[in-house]
């Protein structure tokens, strides 16, 4: 699994050749997460711009019972 700071993963929900997907919580506040990463060493400017493109469409819907995003960090190259 990976380590983020900040962040304690506690499993593993999801991966495929492009992505993983955990579960988790924020440490200052204990907030439960899920976390999306990209699995690849260096990500493409593609891939990159898609996972932003991702964040901003899912964090402006607002939608009531879905997923809402809280913030977009870099994790090693990506």
């Amino acid at each position: 699994m990976i380590a983020l700071r900040g962040y304690t993963i506690t499993e593993e929900l999801y991966s495929d050749l492009k992505s993983s997907i955990y579960r988790g919580h924020r440490d200052k506040d204990g907030l439960e997460v899920i976390i999306k990463t990209l699995r690849s060493e260096y990500p493409t400017p593609k891939e990159l711009a898609q996972i932003r493109h991702e964040f901003e469409l899912t964090r402006e819907l607002g939608l009531t019972g879905s997923v809402r995003p809280y913030e977009l960090l870099k994790y090693n190259n990506g």
